[in-house]
Order: structure tokens, then sequence, then C-alpha cells
């Protein structure tokens, strides 16, 4: 899947083009996280994301291996960083069913959401680029 850089904030693009490249996932929306006090409107912006569905023929169990080995490795390699990882699923309406479907999410949150904007920014990017190397060394891991 070709990712469209012009459409995606450019702070999560190597995120979402990392993701996309595992070859087992589609993202469908993504957000690089907003701090300044004016960004927050109608929800709190204090957090990146970025949501996918399972490529073609992936099962949920490869989805949810990946997610783990994401966790594992950004909490060993970062532990100390003033960012949480929390993937989880997020369950939503479909109208057309009548019945919950869902999206899996990938949530990076400050850890002290009173911290600076500027400090919270440059820790997303930290962040981001940490989560992007290791969904990297990921695919190189699984496509030998």
């Amino acid at each position: 899947m070709t990712v469209d850089p012009t459409k995606i904030e450019e702070k999560i693009f190597p995120l979402v083009k990392a993701l996309n490249d595992t070859g087992i996932l589609h993202t469908c929306s993504s957000c690089q996280g907003h701090f300044e006090p004016r960004e927050q409107v109608l929800q709190d912006r204090n957090m990146a994301d970025v949501r996918f569905d399972p490529a073609d023929n992936i099962s949920s169990e490869k989805i949810e291996e990946f997610i783990n080995y994401l966790f594992v490795q950004f909490n060993e390699k970062e532990s100390f960083t003033p960012v949480l990882l929390k993937p989880h699923k997020l369950y939503i309406p479909d109208s057309e069913n009548k019945q919950a479907d869902f999206v899996y999410v990938i949530e990076l949150n400050p850890f002290d959401r009173f911290d600076h904007p500027n400090k919270k920014r440059t820790d997303m990017d930290n962040a981001i680029k940490a989560l992007t190397d290791i969904v990297k060394d990921y695919t190189k891991k699984t496509c030998r």
C-alpha cells in the first residue's frame, strides 16, 4: 500500500509508512498530537495515534503478536520515556450491520499532561521515532 505523504501529518508520517510497510496492516487514520492550548478544541488532542485494520488474509492473532512485540520492545528500550505507549482496540458502531466493529489503535500519550507544550512535542517526536525504528526492526526480522 502506498502512503500519500501529503495527506498525513508530517511528524507521524514515518510511523504510518513503517506500519504500512509491514504488509500485515492498513492504516486508516493518524494524528501526530497537538499540544498547544489553542489546539485543544472539542476533544483532548494531547496524544498521537495511528488506527489500522489487518491486511487481507492476516489473522487477528498475527496483529496481536505484532502489537505485543511493539509494546514489549518500546517498554524495554524506552522504559523511562516521558511518553506512554497504549495499544488497544477501539470499538465503533457499524450502523449498517447494527453491531459494534473495531479498529486497532496505537496511541502515544505524554506521561505528564502538565508539561510545557514544547516539551510534549519534543518527547512525542522522540517516541514516534523510537516506535518507527521498532516497527522497521520487526519488518526486517519477519522478512528474512
